[in-house]
């Protein structure tokens, strides 16, 4: 089973990120990690199990050439196009969403019926407390819109449906 992680933040400072996609790579999944090290060339994620395949969003090159085109590239265009390609590419069992603007990148322009699962990180009040991490659900977008080209009204209910989700995560951990 294919399982692709999304996280377009830092990963080189996320531990909790890499225990996920370890743990999943020690349970036999085939893992992919899709993110982005802000310039740095990525080689270097820190406890990264050598079986799981790691996408570089943004990764720094030793070719200025490739870095300038990278650089115009992340400017001018747009993030989902990029994440539909390798969803085409890698074709997925499965995506884990961290964050928000992951889960909007995934399913934005997107044709595809992968289910994704979206993570729900409580925010820690003090150093010393533990990391609370809920997952939700499977979401099939493409079953929550019944028309081929999704109308205004069917955007926003699933907008609202997938924002009251999140709520119920945010309840499940503040128990």
């Amino acid at each position: 089973m294919k399982v692709l992680v999304c996280r377009d933040r830092n990963i080189l400072s996320m531990k909790l990120c890499v225990s996920l996609v370890n743990l999943l790579s020690q349970k036999g999944f085939d893992v992919f990690l899709l993110g982005d090290t802000y310039n740095k060339t990525g080689e270097d994620v820190i406890g990264l199990n050598p079986k799981v395949q790691f996408i570089n969003l943004n990764a720094k090159t030793k070719n200025v050439f490739l870095n300038c085109y990278r650089r115009v590239r992340e400017k001018c265009l747009l993030p989902y196009f990029r994440y539909n390609k390798i969803i085409k590419k890698i074709n997925p069992d499965i995506i884990i969403t961290f964050f928000p603007n992951d889960l909007y990148r995934v399913t934005r322009f997107q044709n595809h019926d992968v289910p994704i699962i979206q993570i729900y990180i409580h925010k820690k009040e003090h150093w010393w407390q533990r990391q609370h991490v809920v997952f939700s659900d499977k979401i099939n977008v493409k079953e929550l819109i019944n028309s081929k080209i999704p109308t205004v009204e069917e955007i926003e209910e699933v907008t609202k449906f997938l924002e009251n989700q999140e709520l119920e995560l945010k309840k499940i951990i503040e128990k």
